[in-house]
């Protein structure tokens, strides 16, 4: 006799088999496959009988997927039902049941009255009747006993994944997923707490509306026991921007050292510093100034990108923090430089860089510690930043002049193109500038050389027609700077509100990429002439999606700075068909 492992083994590996042959749709899949399979379905529906509980539990999700023999499973299932003991198992007998429907869809709609709690929900689980049926969901998760759920297969096995596994089926009802949030962090069970605070996380960063409704449990739970809610309340509470309120709740968090993974080094300290920095409270200045002169940062050195399920605790990039805080540089410059001439990577290099370039003029007493980064790895960030800086870089100049001194003394594209302009900040004197920048459009596709030259305004005119050449290219990126440099250099937005309207037809779908969030940006600049976009940016504005791209803390800045444009871009129009 074969040891259970080996059967429980031999049984995922068939599951994981058919999964893959369907997502192939018989592409690449043998031609035998199906009579393979077929041949495998008699020895499982044996195995709803085999004396071992970890087997039959095994055989129920494989059998789930037995699509092609639906109707001989599904009786199989029902025949089993009332000699199994193990309540995970007849879960198990349900949920199948429902991967094959229609077949058993009346037995499965009895089981909806069933004395017992989880089989209720299993049944309006494979029934597909979650949405509708939210209360007797609800209250099955919150009040009733999941240890069942702990050994099945079919959602991961804890109650945390049963919670994020019912919040994912519920999908676009947007109501229900809101009143299931709300109710599980209420729980006993710290598991379904993390469960319903993670979907409280993806449902937040996709509706605007679930705010009112789930931003009072999330306060409530900023002194949760467990580790994991109290980092995802106060993640979230800081992420939506609605911190202001609770500012003393926050103070009193930055004595949390928990950390937030195994892996890293940040803490739920650092979300609660994050939020004070927003914020402007000055609170915050000891602990960024402590991890600044320490050199022990424990924000990220670089921006994390992700998408928007699940949510995620990341916090913001170390150059992302700080570049909001150009009203503290005072106090935060002198420990910038000094970390900056003690750096020893090209990652804190380039970040602390680019947070002197967003402070600007601010950040003028740096540039010294930016002239050394010229002849580095780091040329490209410091020469952005003594640009930003502008005049007050000045004795930058001999160094951005000259080749820089690596070991071939060449600058790449992207970098000839971003000392140019930086020397056109610096020195007034736009015709170099102009010539670099128009060499690098000559020689092929630029974002960085098309985004710049917008800079120039008509200083530019003499590249025009590389512009309205770029208009036509096949990348967004390239058309839409070309669009945006075009009327910064004519005036005429003739030919480039066109080319921006078309990039943002899909606005009213709710998901706005970056190349998308530009245009919109431009249209708000361009104002008045773009009075064809007005219909697609009320559309916008009037939905209840947020206008977001990436997930996490970003969900919610996307979609508030995405909204200020929409309505910059409107009010102008708005206020020209006025006069």
């Amino acid at each position: 006799m074969r040891p259970i492992a080996e059967i429980v083994a031999s049984v995922r590996s068939r599951i994981n088999s058919l999964n893959e042959a369907g997502e192939l749709r018989g592409r690449g899949v043998d031609p035998a496959w199906p009579e393979a399979w077929a041949a495998s379905i008699p020895p499982l529906l044996e195995s709803l009988d085999d004396a071992d509980v970890h087997v039959r539990r095994m055989t129920t999700w494989a059998l789930g997927a037995a699509r092609p023999q639906a109707e001989t499973v599904v009786d199989r299932l029902r025949a089993r039902w009332p000699a199994e003991p193990d309540l995970t198992v007849r879960l198990g007998l349900v949920l199948a049941a429902g991967k094959l429907s229609p077949y058993g869809a009346t037995w499965l709609q009895g089981l909806r009255e069933h004395r017992e709690p989880q089989v209720q929900l299993a049944a309006t689980m494979a029934l597909g009747r979650l949405a509708e049926d939210i209360d007797l969901v609800c209250g099955a998760v919150r009040e009733g006993d999941l240890a069942a759920w702990r050994h099945n297969p079919w959602y991961g096995g804890t109650p945390e994944s049963l919670v994020w596994g019912i919040d994912h089926e519920l999908g676009g009802h947007c109501r229900a997923r809101i009143r299931f949030a709300t109710r599980m962090p209420a729980h006993r069970d710290p598991q379904v707490r993390i469960g319903g605070v993670k979907a409280a996380g993806v449902v937040l960063s996709t509706w605007l509306s679930a705010l009112p409704e789930l931003l009072p449990p999330l306060v409530e739970h900023l002194d949760d026991p467990d580790a994991t809610v109290r980092a995802f309340a106060l993640h979230l509470l800081v992420a939506s921007g609605e911190a202001g309120p609770h500012l003393d709740r926050l103070a009193a968090m930055l004595a949390d050292e928990t950390r937030l993974s195994r892996r890293g080094e940040a803490r739920i300290a650092d979300i609660a510093l994050w939020g004070l920095a927003w914020a402007g409270d000055r609170r915050a200045r000891p602990g960024l100034l402590d991890q600044l002169s320490t050199g022990g940062v424990r924000f990220p050195r670089s921006a994390n990108l992700f998408g928007t399920s699940p949510y995620m605790t990341a916090l913001p990039g170390l150059h992302e923090l700080l570049g909001r805080l150009e009203g503290w540089a005072d106090v935060l410059v002198p420990a910038v430089r000094d970390l900056l001439r003690r750096a020893d990577n090209v990652e804190l290099r380039r970040v602390l860089a680019q947070t002197l370039e967003a402070w600007g003029a601010s950040a003028a007493p740096a540039v010294p510690e930016l002239r050394s980064l010229l002849d580095g790895d780091a040329r490209l960030w410091a020469a952005a930043a003594l640009g930003a800086i502008g005049p007050d870089a000045e004795s930058a100049l001999p160094a951005l002049r000259r080749p820089p001194r690596t070991a071939t003394g060449h600058l790449s594209g992207v970098e000839r193109v971003t000392t140019a302009w930086a020397l056109w900040r610096v020195t007034g004197d736009a015709e170099p500038a102009l010539a670099m920048i128009g060499a690098a459009l000559e020689q092929g596709r630029s974002n960085k050389a098309l985004r710049l030259l917008a800079d120039f305004g008509p200083l530019a005119a003499r590249h025009e027609e590389p512009l309205r050449r770029s208009l036509t290219d096949i990348g967004d990126w390239e058309r839409v700077e070309a669009a945006h440099a075009l009327w910064r250099v004519t005036g005429d937005p003739t030919d480039a509100v066109p080319v921006l309207l078309q990039t943002i037809q899909a606005l009213p779908e709710g998901k706005v990429t970056p190349v998308m969030a530009a245009a919109i940006g431009y249209l708000g600049e361009i104002g008045a002439p773009a009075a064809g976009a007005a219909p697609l940016l009320e559309a916008a504005l009037a939905g209840d999606l947020r206008l977001n791209y990436f997930g996490g803390w970003r969900a919610f800045a996307e979609d508030g700075e995405r909204r200020r444009h929409l309505r910059r871009a409107l009010d102008r129009i708005q206020d020209a068909t006025a006069r």
